[in-house]
């Protein structure tokens, strides 16, 4: 599967946003699962093992086919700033049905923080306001990947034939 990667600018001409493709992944797997999603990430762009924190996302359709990933921010070693201006002008202009955003603990700490949690509650905000479906926030450390997203009552949406698998990723 070829994933693109996008960067966003401005039209010459009109001063609007738009997408440009920043170069073209190749991927022999699907993004059915966490571990798929987080495997992607770390084998693609590093993420377990970079010295400076990353936040990236990617965009699906209804089909949780990728749309595109983007590189939403780069920070420092314990610090990165997401707006979500830029956030929803990628998701708008990719056409996402679905997106999931990720980012890396330098610290190698898989575990998400405090400060995680209240972004990811923003995010799912502005999600609601544009009506595209936050599957999922992950903090990827050297000791593997936590999930920022707690679907307490909502786990059976990850269950498939009634498995309590909280890998599986949602196709509604």
């Amino acid at each position: 599967m070829e994933i693109k990667r996008y960067i966003t600018f401005r039209n010459k001409e009109n001063n609007l946003p738009m997408l440009k493709e920043k170069e073209k992944i190749q991927w022999n797997s699907d993004f059915s699962s966490y571990d798929k999603i987080v495997d992607f990430f770390n084998q693609v762009f590093k993420m377990e093992y970079l010295e400076e924190e990353y936040v990236y996302v990617m965009s699906f359709n209804c089909q949780m086919i990728p749309q595109g990933v983007f590189e939403l921010s780069h920070g420092t070693a314990d610090t990165s700033i997401i707006k979500m201006r830029e956030l929803a002008i990628f998701l708008l202009l990719s056409g996402a049905n679905k997106f999931i955003v990720t980012h890396n603990h330098p610290n190698g700490s898989k575990d998400a923080s405090v400060n995680d949690i209240n972004i990811t509650r923003k995010i799912q905000e502005m999600a609601n306001f544009i009506e595209v479906d936050f599957l999922q926030h992950f903090t990827i450390g050297n000791d593997g990947y936590d999930t920022c997203i707690d679907n307490g009552e909502d786990d059976d949406i990850f269950k498939e034939n009634d498995e309590d698998d909280e890998d599986y990723m949602p196709f509604n």
